[in-house]
C-alpha cells in the first residue's frame, strides 16, 4: 500500500484479529547486512512488531509496539541459508490505532569475499598440480591473471589445474566475487625444473659407457 510508507510504497501486515498473527518472509544466503525501515500503531506493550531469523528474535531489531514512528534496522547475517520473518503479533484483546506493521525498504547486501585459500603453492615442470581458490562470502565466480603455460582454470570453481610445462617463480592474481563485490589476492607459484639424468643432460643412452 502506498498510504504509509517511508518511501512511497511499503507493506502492511494483513487483517487480523486479537490472538491472531500476520507475516512475511524471505530467504537469504549470507553472510551479509540486512537493513529494512519499519513502523508499528497499535497497543503498546501488547501488539508487537517483530524480526527474526531463523526462527530466533534479533536484538539488533527489538521487538515495537505503540505509535512507534518509522525506524531503520540493520542486522548482521551470517554466512549460509536464512529464513527472515517480520511478524505483527497481537494478544488477546483491546486494539489500538491503526492495529498495524509496516515494512519498507529491505535491502540485503552480501558481504565481498576475501580470498582464504593459500597464497603460496608450488610443484614441478611437468608435473601434474592444482590449486583451489576459496573465499569467504560465498564467492559465485572466480578469476585469475595469466597462469603459467600448462595450467588451465575453471571460472565457476575456483580450480587451477593442469602439468606446468616451465619452471620459477610466478605472481597471479585471483578474484572470488559475488553479489556484494570481489576480492583478490597475489598468489605466489614457484615451480622446480625438472630433474635430469647426467645421461639426458649429456643426451646419450643411459646404458652407453
Amino acid at each position: 500500500q502506498d498510504a504509509i510508507t517511508h518511501d512511497g510504497r511499503a507493506l502492511q501486515s494483513g487483517a487480523i484479529t486479537d490472538d491472531q498473527q500476520s507475516y512475511v518472509q524471505s530467504a537469504v544466503t549470507g553472510p551479509g547486512t540486512l537493513t529494512f525501515w519499519w513502523k508499528v500503531s497499535s497497543e503498546a506493550n501488547s501488539d508487537f512488531l517483530r524480526f527474526f531469523l531463523d526462527g530466533v528474535e534479533q536484538a539488533a531489531a527489538p521487538a515495537i509496539s505503540g505509535d512507534s514512528g518509522w525506524q531503520q534496522k540493520t542486522v548482521s547475517i551470517p554466512a549460509g541459508n536464512h529464513q527472515l520473518r517480520w511478524t505483527y503479533s497481537k494478544d488477546v484483546s483491546a486494539s489500538t490505532g491503526a492495529d498495524a506493521g509496516y515494512l519498507d525498504q529491505v535491502i540485503f547486501t552480501p558481504n565481498q569475499p576475501t580470498i582464504t585459500s593459500p597464497l603460496t603453492a608450488g610443484g614441478t615442470q611437468g608435473l601434474r598440480f592444482t590449486y583451489q581458490i576459496f573465499g569467504s562470502g560465498s564467492p559465485s565466480a572466480f578469476a585469475t591473471s595469466p597462469l603459467p603455460a600448462g595450467l588451465s582454470f575453471n571460472s565457476a570453481t575456483g580450480l587451477i589445474d593442469g602439468s606446468p610445462t616451465v619452471s620459477g617463480v610466478y605472481n597471479v592474481t585471483i578474484f572470488a566475487s559475488n553479489a556484494g563485490g570481489f576480492g583478490q589476492a597475489t598468489l605466489v607459484l614457484d615451480f622446480a625444473a625438472t630433474a635430469i639424468t647426467l645421461a639426458q643432460a649429456l643426451d646419450v643412452p643411459a646404458d652407453q659407457p
